[in-house]
């Protein structure tokens, strides 16, 4: 300071990234980087070289800083955590990135299979005396062993029938897929909670 004259100075050790629609300000990213896409998947891990590195944002995006340039970098997903209504084509990537950037998306599809639990009055999975049926296409599917029904194709807003020696019940498609379940209610009505 001299005077009624201040200096003051400040620096900055990063970089700032603008990538597959994604902009942000990042730690230095080494030689070579990728912009993971998971399309539109949040909270998905990825591993590198089967070391975990991180989750997905809210945008299925994730940074990954400091891959080994000219060198084969395997990416991948846990499929686990894909949820029921997504397929992916191949769990992992393997780039050979250039010093700079790389766009490292996985091929994942929306699919319309659906997979679920089905559980009776009483709470408990229901077994092969029932049959599960996608209405629409008159589809019938044996309901397996711990409840378990699954169909190759049933759209958003279709309905699903569930027929025991004694009841039956529908469900609608969406929300099956969303739970991953479709419970009989009690004899009061109410839905019973997953113990």
């Amino acid at each position: 300071s001299y005077g009624d004259l201040v200096q003051v100075s400040a620096g900055m050790r990063g970089g700032f990234i603008h990538m597959a629609g994604t902009s942000r300000f990042t730690r230095e990213t080494g030689d070579s980087f990728a912009v993971v896409d998971i399309t539109g998947l949040e909270g998905i891990e990825v591993k590198r070289d089967n070391f975990p590195i991180g989750r997905t944002g809210p945008s299925g995006k994730l940074l990954i800083t400091n891959l080994r340039p000219y060198e084969t970098n395997r990416i991948s997903v846990l499929t686990a955590q894909i949820p029921m209504s997504h397929q992916v084509n191949s769990p992992v990537l393997e780039i050979i990135p250039q010093p700079g950037g790389t766009l490292a998306r996985f091929d994942i599809l929306k699919t319309d299979v659906l997979r679920f639990t089905v559980y009776g009055p009483d709470g408990q999975p229901l077994g092969p005396d029932s049959t599960a049926m996608h209405v629409e296409s008159q589809t019938a599917s044996a309901i397996g062993y711990g409840g378990r029904v699954y169909f190759a194709h049933v759209p958003d807003g279709d309905t699903i029938k569930i027929i025991t020696p004694t009841d039956t019940y529908y469900g609608q498609a969406e929300d099956i897929r969303t739970s991953g379940e479709l419970r009989f209610p009690d004899k009061t009505g109410r839905l019973h909670a997953s113990n």
